[in-house]
């Protein structure tokens, strides 16, 4: 890309001063199962495009899109700068043995410190996209159909199986008395009288997740749903009352069709419980105190024709990717925003904060080390890299890998940092030696 100039003092007035981006090398890709499509090949794009040499780990636990994405992929990728390795946990260990000029890893905690564990061997720098639990206020002042749409929706989307899905809900007793014939109506809305067999619900990845989900459904007391097939890996949209911290429901990621509910006494509660945990990926809050009139207004209106999930406006607070549904924030909106943390943030609504390209997708404390934006570059020849070899030596690889000539470095985009693109014509090599 083209060198970013910098300011000058006055001792360097006839110098040239500027930076040079250039992109890391060989990049490891290990992609997760829930979304194995949109997961792999957005990093995979980015890093090629980049001007990097990648090694593909798709989820072992996603095979069909696996094995398309071994079959497919190479037919139209230069195999001198990519390869895909398949396998499971036995493999990815091989991997990460290797060093590598970056690795890209989304996954869950544990697995993420031992790739954090294998590339600190070797400094090399990493992104962890990992989960975690994600915290959902409602205040007393909400109108509860309203709120039970859009909660029902992005926490059973695709079965639960998503990041950054609402992991549970933090309401007093009055609400979640109001709230769950709520949701009773709202799941029927979106899944018929049987959730069983409504295409719009999926399954449960395999197994062993169902197993550990199944064990989650003793927790406190299921007030709606709780049926499950093992046979099927069908667990069908679950909400739990009475359920207490030290539950293991309240303990792990949920990571499927369940949602505790938690009471509360106060705004100052909920932030307090919120706060004596690890920092989430995502945090919810829905509340009409000091309401916008406009949307007071329009509220009825868009309940009736605008989709479950609601419109969207946005701004960025402390580097927190944020999106608001209203147009002037709510107060108690305003108030879990400041003083809480989290890797992205969105009032009156769920999901929408990941629509917006313009907001940084990560987290904070242990749940993403790195941003997950990266600047697009041209190709250009390729030269053989000498870890690339390695692999190919240890079975891992059935090609040698390469450089691309044209580089492009990694570099994040936020509101106190733009960076636009453009082409450079600095060679640059795949692996840097050592």
């Amino acid at each position: 890309m083209k060198d970013e100039k910098v300011p000058k003092n006055l001792g360097t007035q006839l110098d040239s001063a500027f930076i040079r981006k250039e992109p890391f090398g060989l990049v490891l890709i290990i992609a997760p199962w829930n979304y194995p499509v949109n997961l792999t090949l957005v990093p995979l794009v980015g890093a090629l495009a980049a001007g990097n040499c990648v090694v593909l780990k798709p989820s072992e636990f996603s095979r069909s899109t696996e094995k398309i994405l071994a079959e497919v992929l190479p037919r139209y990728l230069d195999q001198s700068c990519f390869a895909v390795v398949l396998g499971g946990p036995q493999e990815t260990g091989q991997l990460l043995e290797h060093k590598f000029d970056y690795i890209f890893f989304t996954g869950n905690p544990r697995v993420g410190r031992i790739v954090m564990a294998a590339a600190a061997k070797h400094l090399t720098p990493v992104t962890l996209e990992l989960g975690g639990k994600n915290p959902c206020y409602v205040d007393d002042d909400c109108d509860p159909q309203t709120v039970a749409n859009r909660v029902a929706w992005f926490r059973y989307f695709n079965s639960g199986q998503t990041c950054v899905a609402p992991d549970y809900v933090l309401c007093s007793p009055d609400t979640q008395e109001r709230l769950l014939p709520a949701l009773q109506r709202a799941i029927t809305r979106f899944y018929g009288e049987d959730p069983r067999s409504s295409p719009s619900l999926g399954r449960i990845i395999s197994e062993k997740h169902f197993r550990r989900l199944r064990g989650l459904l003793g927790c406190g007391r299921v007030v709606i749903g709780g049926q499950s097939d093992e046979s099927d890996r069908y667990i069908a949209p679950t909400v739990l009352v009475d359920v207490q911290e030290t539950e293991p429901v309240m303990q792990e990621e949920i990571f499927g069709p369940i949602l505790p509910i938690v009471n509360v006494r106060s705004l100052d509660e909920a932030i307090d419980f919120i706060n004596r945990r690890e920092k989430p990926l995502a945090l919810y809050a829905f509340s009409n105190s000091n309401q916008h009139p406009a949307r007071a207004k329009l509220e009825p209106l868009l309940r009736k024709h605008v989709p479950t999930w609601g419109l969207s406006g946005r701004l960025l607070h402390n580097h927190t990717p944020t999106c608001d549904s209203s147009p002037a924030a709510p107060k108690v909106v305003k108030r879990v925003l400041a003083q809480t943390s989290s890797g992205g943030f969105c009032g009156n609504d769920g999901f929408m904060h990941m629509t917006l390209t313009s907001l940084p997708f990560g987290g904070v404390a242990h749940f993403t080390d790195g941003e997950t934006q990266v600047l697009l570059c041209v190709t250009g020849r390729a030269q053989v890299c000498p870890t690339c070899s390695q692999l190919a030596a240890a079975g891992l690889t059935a090609v040698s890998h390469a450089t691309v000539q044209e580089p492009v470095g990694w570099a994040a985009t936020t509101a106190s940092s733009p960076s636009t693109p453009s082409p450079t014509t600095v060679p640059a090599c795949c692996a840097r030696p050592g």
